[in-house]
């Protein structure tokens, strides 16, 4: 947030001095260190992701925790949402039969998203529970009201713990997320509408580089170079043999 912060003053101050609003070289952020940026969350593995669903899905008989809690990770999940969008998402927004929820307002302003079939089961199942509350999930004490940030936050915590993640704020869920709508084939736009994103390099920043892509890539440029070598090679050994056939004619 400092980081945030410090650029904003920064730049309200440069354009302050271009529009004349205050003399040149007055510029009372110059010299301040810049505070680092932190960095982003870090991104759930496959390998962890197939723990953490079958957790998520496993029967509290079975030693799982489906409640209102671990429903509202799996719609975060679903919906490559923020927190806020799902811990206050209310049923009056949600259009089932136009497969859509509208949100009013959200930290980028109005902004709606498709329901997938993965969403529609949650929030059936989130249905099957509401117990009258205008919220999608609400509170497990039947007071029908939003759930807390800080109660979601520490079922997180815990929940990461149960299945050996390392510990990571919600936003990670959001940056999986993004980052399997990345790599889905999909174009840019279609994805930045599904995360609610109105700026690429905002967007691009919730997506993360998987190490097994980079070897894969890594491998196809060596077979590609390997492939474009070998056809040089056979092209020139063409030549070669061309300017060579006249002359043994000849003699």
């Amino acid at each position: 947030m400092a980081f945030v912060s410090m650029n904003f003053l920064s730049g309200m101050f440069t354009w302050s001095m271009k529009w004349g609003y205050r003399p040149e070289d007055t510029h009372p952020c110059k010299g301040v260190a810049v505070p680092i940026r932190k960095k982003s969350s870090p991104l759930i593995t496959q390998p962890e992701m197939v723990r953490l669903i079958e957790y998520l899905e496993l029967p509290r008989a079975e030693g799982g925790e489906i409640d209102a809690y671990t429903l509202a990770i799996r719609l975060q999940l679903a919906f490559a949402a923020r927190a806020s969008e799902i811990l206050n998402l209310e049923w009056s927004w949600v259009d089932i039969e136009a497969r859509k929820i509208a949100w009013p307002d959200s930290k980028t302003g109005p902004m709606w998203k498709p329901i997938s079939d993965e969403a529609a089961v949650l929030l059936k199942l989130a249905e099957d529970r509401a117990n009258g509350s205008r919220f999608v999930v609400s509170r497990p004490d039947e007071s029908g009201r939003s759930i807390l940030y800080g109660s979601y936050h520490r079922t997180w915590q815990r929940v990461l713990g149960a299945v050996g993640i390392a510990a990571t704020g919600t936003h990670a869920i959001r940056h999986r997320a993004a980052t399997d709508i990345a790599n889905s084939g999909i174009p840019i736009k279609v994805g930045m509408a599904l995360t609610a994103h109105k700026r690429l390099d905002i967007f691009m920043g919730y997506v993360h580089l998987e190490e097994g892509q980079v070897h894969e890539a890594a491998d196809i440029v060596a077979a590609s170079r390997a492939a474009k070598l070998a056809a040089s090679k056979e092209k020139m050994a063409r030549a070669t043999r061309g300017s060579i056939c006249p002359s043994v004619a000849r003699a």
